[in-house]
């Protein structure tokens, strides 16, 4: 009876840690965290780009308003 409960609990163990080994093998939140870096690369790039361009659309349009307001 000793030595069946350590065989079950040695079977229990190399279960567990191939489970593990699996675990660790997998890739599927690699996926995940690659889509999240590319999505605030190109928030970031957004962002700066209508930083850049934001004060050259400013006077762009305040001209435009005040070309209306002569008329």
């Amino acid at each position: 009876m000793l030595n069946r409960s350590i065989f079950e609990s040695r079977v229990n163990v190399e279960v567990i840690v191939r489970a593990l080994v699996d675990w660790h093998r997998a890739e599927e939140g690699q996926d995940l965290v690659e889509y999240g870096l590319l999505a605030s690369f190109i928030s970031i790039a957004a962002i700066a780009g209508i930083a850049l361009v934001g004060p050259f659309l400013q006077s762009m349009f305040s001209f435009v308003v005040s070309q209306l307001n002569l008329t």
